[in-house]
Parts: structure tokens; sequence; C-alpha cells
């Protein structure tokens, strides 16, 4: 087939591109009002070394605390972290069931580690993730084998508190329809194509 008779095609069909669009739409806007809300909390949290004096010191620290921080992003969702986190939250919950809604992560190069929480409320996306941040920071004193953490050779401190998000993380409405009005003109210009191809045979 041609390029121009497809485009033939296309100007006598472009309704059918239109209603087709159109649908994609409505399904798509149904579906991110149907569809579950979910909401996601973040804390931040920053690793440092204490007792840094000299230059080299703290460039030996910087590295060190990098390197903790990706070990104890990896501990994010153990048991060890997760299990205070259920008793404090309550409910029908324990640690392996948390760890479906808890991601914590060490972007690389940094000594930061980020805490997020999902749950279908609010407030409880930023309860789990607050004392997901929390356990934590307890948790590392206690693998340096400090008393607390404030006597930690390494320290993680709580730069960014979670709070409550206002609006869901998923499903995004601008999206759902994006993805819908793609769908739909896609589906709509495929019709075109086969009709065409449909006339042409009949015409041969």
């Amino acid at each position: 087939m041609t390029l121009t008779r497809y485009l033939k095609a296309l100007r006598r069909l472009w309704m059918t591109v239109l209603i087709a669009t159109a649908v994609g739409l409505v399904l798509g806007l149904g579906s991110a009002l149907i569809l579950p809300k979910s909401y996601e909390a973040q804390s931040t949290i920053f690793v440092n070394v204490s007792e840094s004096t000299t230059v080299q010191d703290l460039q030996m620290g910087e590295q060190f605390a990098q390197a903790r921080a990706a070990s104890y992003a990896a501990i994010g969702t153990s048991s060890r972290v997760l299990d205070p986190v259920a008793e404090e939250i309550g409910g029908d919950v324990d640690a392996s069931a948390l760890a479906e809604d808890v991601t914590v992560t060490n972007s690389p190069n940094t000594a930061v580690i980020t805490v997020t929480g999902t749950d279908g409320d609010a407030q409880r996306a930023a309860d789990i993730t607050a004392a997901t941040a929390e356990s934590l920071v307890r948790a590392s004193a206690e693998l340096e084998g400090a008393s607390d953490s404030d006597s930690s050779p390494v320290q993680l401190s709580i730069m960014q508190e979670a709070v409550v998000p206002e609006d869901p993380a998923a499903p995004s409405v601008p999206l759902n329809l994006l993805v819908g009005a793609v769908v739909g003109l896609v589906v709509g210009l495929l019709i075109v194509l086969a009709r065409a191809g449909s006339a042409r045979r009949a015409e041969a």
C-alpha cells in the first residue's frame, strides 16, 4: 500500500480515528478512577562518620560513609529493621508484609539513604516511612556496637521527616489519559490501515 492511498483513507476515515482516541481517553480516565489509590511518603537519612579532623580524615570518612550508606540501605527492609516497625504500626502486619511496602535506596557515590513507604492510606504511608527511618537509625547504632545513635562512630541522621502525601502516587490521571489517548490513536490508525487494505483488494 502506498502512502498516498493511506492518506486518502485517513482523510475519509478521520472520524474513526477521532472516536477511537476519545474512547481511549475515556478508558484511561475510567481506569484512573477505578484503580485503588496508592500513596508514597519519603524520608532521607544522612550517614556521617564522626571524629574526622584533618582533610585526609574527612576524605576517608566520606568514602567510608558512602560504603556504610550502601550497606545500611541493603538491610533497610530486613526483619531486624522492620520487626520493630510492625510492632509500632500495629494491625495484622508483619515484617515480610511491610517489606513489600517499603523501599530503602542509596544513590550511588552519596551518603544519603532514601526511605519510601507505600500504602493505600496517606497517613499510614507516612507512619510506615517515619517508623522505618527511625528503626534503621537505631539498628545502625546496634550494628556499630554502640549503646545509642549519638555514641555510634557512624551516625545516621534523619534529614527529611516523612510527611503525609496530599496526592496519590498512583494511579496518575494525566498518565492514564495519555496512555489511553495514544492507545486509542494507534487503534484508530490501524483500523484505517485495515480498511484501506480491504478497499485495495476489493478494487483488485
